[in-house]
């Protein structure tokens, strides 16, 4: 987890790395990322290589082109259970462009084994696509997972974000949810205000 914080930190500001032209002709990272690998004992080539393989990634090419961008805060409702709720998070990545919209929230723990996705993360990417279907309409929507480490890289077609939205509601208990730290009735509250 410690090692992966400064490659997800690189990974996001990616925008900034390229016009700050923060890679020198060793291809190290130079700034931030080297500072925070000499503290973590870790090497700046691996970890620059990490990040490198993730933005490289053919898959995920829309969320680093032109115009995509970093850490975008969310918030709005989306219906769970049959029940609006506020939904206020961060998408580490998005990108708006010709009818699509591309998100992404990268992971730094170990990658899961399988197919099963874990509920938690598949909940959280979920509700931001299920979100940005109601500011995009008529737009497709293509969620991603992206664990750091590899990368490893999973992207979420309708029935899962579905399948997704399906366990969070099967969890409801007094018109109440506690998923992934956020007790909804705090939300709800918060909302109101």
């Amino acid at each position: 987890m410690v090692r992966g914080a400064p490659i997800r930190a690189t990974i996001s500001s990616y925008d900034h790395l390229v016009f700050d032209a923060a890679i020198d002709e060793a291809g190290y990272f130079t700034g931030d990322l080297a500072d925070m690998a000499s503290r973590l004992g870790v090497a700046r080539a691996d970890m620059a290589g990490q990040a490198l393989r993730v933005i490289e990634d053919p898959g995920l090419a829309p969320l680093f082109a032109a115009g995509a961008r970093a850490e975008v805060s969310l918030s709005g409702q989306v219906v769970v259970g049959g029940v609006e709720r506020p939904v206020f998070g961060r998408v580490d990545r998005l990108a708006v462009a010709d009818g699509t919209v591309w998100l992404c929230d990268f992971k730094t723990g170990r990658p899961p084994d399988g197919d099963a996705l874990p509920e938690a993360d598949a909940g959280q990417i979920a509700l931001y696509a299920s979100l940005l279907a109601r500011i995009y309409p008529g737009h497709a929507i293509r969620p991603h997972l992206v664990w750091t480490s590899g990368p490893v890289i999973r992207a979420l077609g309708p029935a899962e974000v579905d399948a997704a939205l399906a366990i969070l509601s099967l969890t409801l208990h007094d018109g109440n949810r506690v998923w992934k730290g956020i007790d909804w009735s705090i939300t709800d509250r918060l909302h109101a205000k």
